[in-house]
C-alpha cells in the first residue's frame, strides 16, 4: 500500500509491502515494528538497527514522533486522502492561526523566535526540556509568529499552546 508523508517541508512516497519491506522515495528498507506498551511506545528495527520511538496523535491529522531526542510532526496520508487533500488545498489553501502545542509536560529552556518572526516549516520555535532531554519543538508549517505564550524557565503541560503561528 502507498502512503504519503510530509516532514519538514519535504514529501515522501512510502510503499509498504507485506514482508516488512518499506520503500521510501525509491530506497528499500527492511523494517520490523513492534508495540512495546500497547499505546504510544514502539520498537523499530530498521535495516538491523534498533530504535525506540514514541508516536502520538498531533494536530490536523499529524503524528508527533519522538526519536533519538528529536520531536517531529509527521503527516501521513493514504492515496485517497492525499487526492482529497490536493482538491481541498486548491479550494482553501493553508491559512489561519495555528497553535504550536507542547507534546509533553516539560520546562521551557529557550525561545529562539520573537513575535513577528517569519518561520519555515520545521524551524525550532521552542526548546523544551522533558524526560531529562532537550527537545526542539518545531513549526508544523511556514508562517509568522503571532504570539508567544510561554517564557524561558516556565513549566508547561501537555497540549498547552506555546506559540501561535499565522
Amino acid at each position: 500500500m502507498r502512503y504519503y508523508t510530509d516532514l519538514c517541508e519535504q514529501s515522501f512516497a512510502v510503499d509498504v509491502g507485506p514482508d516488512g519491506e518499506v520503500i521510501i522515495s525509491g530506497t528499500s528498507y527492511r523494517v520490523d515494528l513492534r508495540s512495546i506498551d500497547g499505546k504510544a511506545l514502539y520498537s523499530i528495527l530498521l535495516n538491523d538497527r534498533s530504535y525506540e520511538v514514541t508516536v502520538e496523535p498531533g494536530e490536523g491529522g499529524a503524528y508527533n514522533i519522538f526519536i533519538q531526542g528529536e520531536l517531529y510532526a509527521v503527516k501521513v496520508l493514504d492515496e485517497l486522502h492525499k487526492r482529497l487533500q490536493r482538491i481541498e488545498s486548491r479550494v482553501h489553501g493553508p491559512a489561519g492561526e495555528l497553535p504550536v502545542k507542547a507534546p509533553m509536560p516539560g520546562l521551557v529552556v529557550a525561545v529562539p523566535v520573537e513575535e513577528g518572526t517569519a518561520v519555515k516549516s520545521g524551524q525550532p520555535v521552542i526548546i523544551l526540556e522533558a524526560m531529562k532531554m532537550e527537545n526542539e519543538i518545531r513549526a508544523p508549517r511556514a508562517g509568522t509568529v503571532k504570539a508567544i505564550r510561554v517564557a524561558k524557565g516556565q513549566a508547561v503541560n501537555k497540549d498547552e499552546a506555546l506559540v501561535i503561528l499565522e
